[in-house]
């Protein structure tokens, strides 16, 4: 997952690509980048591309259609939530305006009355280690901070995380407002 939302923000035009090196950017190994490819070519989403020993994917079909193709396989990046009241955690490295924070500031949404930031697993012992200290559960005017599977730092220009993993992460909200700014994010998208 996190390898195919790599692709979609991070080539825009290009319609074959060697996984290998950025799955080693992202900090996978070798063998996660293999079975992550291999599951890619199984889904449909890619057509394998061997040029000598080199492996590349290609588009099966367009971008857009790639991601309404994989929205099945695809499921939330949030793994859990923590909360606190230290403000600490908002210079975390890595960290990256998350939910109903970055949707506001995608869309026209309202800012949350909590901000809610995303940040790895590694990152949030770090902070424990640091003497920040989590709540398990929600924290009137607390920070939200969502655990991630994976990095929420991919577009690295961004202090939000990037759109289609906030797609990702909200799309089964029942809450209208933000269904309607989600299709709109996924229309505003480069594809």
């Amino acid at each position: 997952q996190a390898l195919l939302i790599w692709f979609l923000n991070h080539h825009p035009v290009t319609e074959t690509w060697s996984p290998f090196q950025e799955a080693a950017e992202l900090g996978y190994a070798g063998m996660t980048a293999t079975r992550a490819v291999k599951e890619l070519l199984e889904f449909g989403l890619f057509d394998l591309d061997v040029r000598g020993r080199a492996k590349y994917l290609k588009l099966a079909e367009s971008r857009r259609e790639l991601w309404e193709k994989a929205k099945p396989y695809l499921r939330t990046p949030v793994m859990r939530t923590l909360w606190t009241y230290d403000r600490r955690i908002l210079d975390a490295i890595g960290a990256r305006w998350a939910g109903e924070s970055a949707l506001a500031k995608m869309t026209m949404l309202n800012d949350p009355p909590q901000s809610v930031i995303a940040i790895t697993s590694d990152v949030a012992e770090k902070a424990k280690e640091n003497g920040i200290f989590f709540e398990p559960r929600a924290l009137a005017d607390g920070i939200a901070a969502q655990v991630w599977r994976y990095r929420p730092d991919m577009d690295v220009k961004a202090k939000n995380v990037d759109p289609l993993s906030l797609w990702l992460s909200l799309h089964a909200n029942q809450d209208s407002r933000i269904q309607i700014a989600l299709d709109e994010i996924e229309e505003q998208f480069p594809w």
